[in-house]
């Protein structure tokens, strides 16, 4: 059989075969992710023919649901499988325990499990890369994925551009809650009730405007009555430190974080006897 040799020896230029089945889920809760890929072999490239242009793997988010309450955070998770493994670094016992590095890493490497030792400030890194999945960081929806960070929305899907609406809720029109707003301009001498509080307020924003366009008069505001605050109460590794699951600290001794207070009683006209 003969070929003709120019023709054996034209350029084919490559094109994608069919996409493939996607992966498992890499995470069962709190937004993982499934890949796909696909060769560029139909035909491949040969005879110095170009490569197939377009993604060889793509992505899409799975096991969206948040995870149940009190289970560990995964990052946390991933540092945890390597308990009991100190790699030979002088001074780790056998018994050594991991949890996560969070503050401190680098942008570019927010990516990599960065593990610091229980108890002290020194920390490695143990993986190249976390989990697909593993949000980048405590402050952001955004997961990571093949190593690098990609933007996740409060739903935990990739390239979603969901946020939390003024209420809190995720994907909200801002109709679970109501915005409170007003100017007060009709004061009388002594004391006057500007606006009352109500119990639950969050967000609350009170200015006052000087009168005569300075940065101070003789009118001033005033707070009293019973109320409610809030802080936040986190388990941290020393003042200052990283924030860690709630399970590394004792729950008998955690701190009350809604309390009642009590400012000065509020001024109240006080009826006298008639005078002579």
């Amino acid at each position: 059989m003969c070929v003709n040799k120019e023709l054996d020896l034209q350029p084919v230029h490559g094109e994608w075969g069919p996409w493939g089945p996607y992966s498992v889920c890499s995470r069962s809760c709190g937004g993982g992710t499934r890949s796909t890929t696909r060769d560029c072999n139909k035909p491949e490239p040969r005879n110095g023919g170009k490569f197939c242009v377009g993604r060889r793997m793509k992505f899409r988010s799975c096991n969206t649901e948040p995870c149940p309450r009190g289970q560990k955070d995964f990052r946390e998770e991933q540092c945890s499988q390597f308990d009991g493994k100190h790699f030979n670094i002088n001074g780790l016992p056998p018994t050594v325990r991991w949890v996560p590095k969070y503050s401190g890493i680098l942008m570019k490497d927010r990516c990599k499990l960065f593990c610091r030792v229980a108890g002290t400030m020194a920390y490695y890194q143990l993986k190249d890369r976390v989990i697909d999945g593993t949000p980048c960081g405590t402050d952001t929806y955004d997961i990571c994925v093949q190593g690098l960070c990609r933007q996740a929305g409060c739903d935990h899907v990739l390239n979603s551009k969901a946020r939390n609406d003024k209420c809190g809720v995720c994907g909200g029109d801002n109709s679970s809650c109501k915005t409170l707003a007003g100017t007060f301009n009709d004061a009388q001498y002594g004391y006057n009730t500007v606006v009352r509080i109500p119990a639950g307020a969050t967000n609350i924003d009170i200015k006052q405007v000087s009168y005569s366009g300075k940065p101070e008069d003789d009118n001033y505001l005033v707070t009293c009555g019973k109320g409610m605050r809030h802080r936040q109460v986190s388990c941290t590794m020393g003042a200052g430190e990283e924030k860690l699951s709630e399970h590394f600290c004792d729950p008998s001794s955690k701190p009350q974080a809604v309390g009642s207070c009590e400012l000065p009683e509020c001024a109240s006209w006080q009826v006298g006897v008639w005078g002579a």
